[in-house]
């Protein structure tokens, strides 16, 4: 699977039908906290491409969602859509994690 379908995938499955109808201007980093630690009861999408170990998401993969939006709010914030990256506040605690250095299959 490449990087792309990868992504597209985080997108269609985790990101797009939780908070995908949401305007940018109201994910607040509340919002977003609560978003980022709601991640661990959704239940894991299997496709072709992907068949996961286990019934929920990964910590690794709350951490690929998190870098992902993360970046996509940096982008924003540059473009003037926001003033502040709403995935801020839960930063300190992503870092902190250790996180496996391979894709859960």
């Amino acid at each position: 699977m490449s990087t792309y379908e990868y992504k597209k995938g985080l997108l269609e499955n985790y990101i797009i039908p939780t908070i995908g109808n949401v305007p940018i201007s109201e994910l607040t980093p509340l919002k977003m906290d609560r978003y980022i630690n709601s991640l661990s009861n959704v239940r894991a999408i299997r496709s072709k491409f992907h068949n996961p170990a286990s019934e929920f998401i990964s910590e690794y993969t709350i951490h690929e969602i998190w870098k992902f939006l993360s970046l996509a709010f940096e982008q924003a914030v540059r473009w003037g859509f926001i003033e502040k990256k709403s995935c801020d506040s839960h930063q300190e605690d992503m870092e902190k994690k250790e996180h496996p250095r391979y894709m859960d299959s």
